[in-house]
């Protein structure tokens, strides 16, 4: 009993016309390309399939379905992709406590995707701290003191800390 078939086409550029018969389009492309890729495709009625670049934000899911490729520590950044772009982490003001957990490109492209802004916060105040640059711990633990609230700022502040397990009860003990 035959249940359908599939057909496999390779095209390399937007322009090259699909089938009428195309149910859907697996695209293996940079972030760029595959966005490209979407609004045509939408505009016909194609399930988009794509892979792409980690960090990439993924097509509206009434459309598509967007898997990023990541290894190692490039998943936070898509983790953080995806919180900002579905407005999870809406605050204007943003500090990011690391230490060398995650390596310096990763952290620089944390921090860019962090700063773009969303609907809801357009501009994206960001305080970085590297722990891995102070190794004292009197001077860690006087950081951690400074970051409190102002005389005149909210008494709550919001922190992003990413860092090995095993020092989260550090740096807890270090702000209470």
């Amino acid at each position: 009993m035959a249940r359908g078939s599939v057909s496999v086409q390779f095209i390399d550029m937007m322009n090259e016309t699909l089938a009428e018969d195309v149910d859907a389009v697996l695209t293996l492309a940079s972030c760029g390309p595959t966005h490209d890729w979407a609004m045509p495709l939408k505009e016909v009625g194609v399930l988009h399939m794509a892979i792409t670049d980690a960090g990439c934000k993924r097509i509206p899911a009434d459309t598509a379905i967007t898997a990023p490729l990541t290894q190692g520590s490039r998943d936070l950044v898509q983790l953080f992709r995806d919180l900002r772009t579905r407005n999870t982490i809406t605050w204007n003001d943003i500090t990011l406590i690391h230490d060398d957990s995650v390596d310096q490109m990763e952290m620089q492209s944390i921090v860019n995707l962090l700063a773009e802004g969303t609907m809801k916060t357009p501009e994206t105040a960001i305080t970085v701290i590297d722990l891995s640059m102070e190794t004292n711990t009197v001077k860690r633990r006087e950081l951690m003191a400074s970051l409190g609230p102002k005389p005149g700022q909210p008494r709550t502040k919001q922190f992003i800390v990413i860092t090995y397990k095993d020092e989260i009860t550090t740096l807890q003990d270090m702000v209470s």
